[in-house]
């Protein structure tokens, strides 16, 4: 692998949230977003709620982002400061292996790998910015990051990330001005990384702030496990767009894929002719329905916390048509937080178990694929920003369920 120069922090960190950025761009084009609506990140999780104010937003925004730059960004900062300052003073220093799994993501599929590979890390980083409680692996020295990092270490993230905000005023970076919300961790991971002298980061991230950060870390390689789609699903025109990136990412020495998909996919952003891949097997345990009668359908739904309200439509709607004729289970997302309320429906929790279904419906997960592997059953997919996605999905379904 050819050597790689080392960037200021600040080429680094603005090549980090360009990743993010122009991954959302993705979905910005897609939702046909206004003109200052395309300066929000991660339009996905936000866009139902941009679809009935996006004349609105589009209007304040532009007098949003003085008030970002000179005070709501500031606060964050002395907020997070105080907070992590605190957190870290309970924490007990920890020296490190100088090869590390950076749990910034689902590590669902990195803990279904032979840990006698070469490099294989021994030591788990836990993230504390993750949305989800980290699980521990078995195996592994599970480290809270707050044990790896220090006072002077803090102050100096406070600093970069004020200063920071200044170098948004440059006119390639203004776009990209909101992205500001999480410069506060992202300095304080790559210089506490970087002070821990570390060789090697495995992370499952693809395509965000997290996967430049630990290719622009010094003289570290990294290889990244691939977690879930690296698609996004048109239901309009039936294809999967994919993600494009002005720059290429490089120190990525080795990835294990799910699928030849995402292996073409990976090719295309990321610059390394000695590059390797491992295709991963399914981890997923196939188990029998709940007792029910013979003749009962057996419906499956995989669960995303984003799309719940919808998928409760869909599950209230299936009950309401086919009423006893029918058992739905609903398998939540590794890293979903939400509660179904529906105490007919049966719940699965755990992450590697799947039932044996009649019928799967999906919003187009990273799981189809091992579903379709390990059981025979028909996989129907919804649109949920759709206004007619559920009427579509019931005639689908009702073209399956013969009573």
């Amino acid at each position: 692998m050819k050597e790689i120069k080392t960037k200021s922090v600040f080429s680094s960190y603005f090549d980090s949230i360009q990743i993010e950025y122009e991954h959302d761009l993705l979905y910005h084009n897609y939702f046909s977003s206004y003109e200052y609506i395309r300066l929000l990140p991660k339009p996905f999780t936000f866009q139902k709620y941009l679809n009935n104010f996006d004349k609105f937003l589009n209007l304040i925004i532009p007098l949003v982002i003085p008030f970002w730059v000179f005070l709501l960004h500031p606060i964050i900062v002395v907020i997070l400061f105080v907070k992590y300052f605190v957190t870290s003073l309970v924490h007990k220093k920890i020296i490190v292996d100088d090869s590390i799994y950076l749990d910034a993501s689902d590590s669902k599929y990195f803990s279904t790998i032979d840990k006698k590979d070469p490099d294989f890390p021994k030591t788990v980083i836990n993230i504390p910015f993750k949305k989800t409680k980290s699980i521990p692996i078995e195996g592994l020295q599970n480290v809270n990051f707050f044990s790896i990092t220090n006072l002077l270490l803090i102050i100096k993230s406070v600093i970069y990330s004020i200063a920071v905000i200044w170098h948004f005023s440059k006119t390639p970076n203004r776009k990209m001005i909101f992205y500001s919300y999480m410069s506060f961790k992202w300095f304080l991971v790559y210089f506490t990384l970087n002070n821990t002298k570390i060789k090697s980061v495995w992370i499952s991230n693809h395509h965000d702030r997290w996967t430049g950060l630990t290719t622009n870390l010094d003289e570290v390689f990294v290889t990244l496990v691939q977690h879930g789609q690296l698609y996004f699903y048109d239901h309009v025109n039936k294809v999967k767009l994919l993600h494009s990136f002005s720059k290429k990412i490089n120190r990525i020495k080795k990835i294990y894929v799910t699928d030849n998909i995402s292996k073409k996919h990976f090719k295309s952003y990321i610059e390394n002719n000695d590059l390797k891949f491992s295709t991963m097997k399914s981890n997923l345990e196939l188990i029998s329905w709940r007792p029910i009668g013979p003749l009962i359908h057996k419906i499956l739904i995989v669960g995303n916390h984003i799309q719940m309200s919808f998928q409760m439509k869909i599950s209230n709607e299936l009950y309401t048509k086919y009423g006893a004729n029918i058992d739905v289970c609903y398998k939540y997302h590794p890293r979903q937080t939400n509660q179904i309320t529906n105490n007919s429906i049966w719940e699965i929790q755990k992450d590697n178990i799947i039932p044996k279904a009649d019928i799967v419906i999906s919003y187009g997960s990273s799981i189809d694929h091992e579903i379709e592997q390990i059981i025979n059953c028909k996989l129907v997919y919804y649109d949920y920003l759709d206004k007619n996605g559920l009427s579509q999905l019931m005639s689908e379904i009702n073209n399956l369920i013969k009573i």
